[in-house]
């Protein structure tokens, strides 16, 4: 059997890529909607009356709650 990456389960990816998009949805929020509103007003206060963008809020919202972080 070959050693390394290639033996692991699809579900360890599956994971990895909840991982990845919750960390990307922090970002997003802490750093990356500041400096969408510096570099395209417009286009930041589309995506803030998005339905999708308050729902993430939201979320993220309820989770810094149930965490307790600031």
């Amino acid at each position: 059997m070959r050693a390394g990456i290639l033996r692991y389960t699809p579900r360890y990816y599956l994971v990895l890529w909840f991982f990845v998009a919750v960390v990307m949805a922090v970002w997003l929020r802490a750093e990356g909607l500041a400096f969408l509103a510096r570099c395209a007003p417009r286009l930041a206060a589309a995506a803030a009356r998005h339905p999708l963008a308050q729902k993430l809020a939201r979320l993220l919202d309820s989770a810094q709650a149930a965490l307790g972080a600031r």
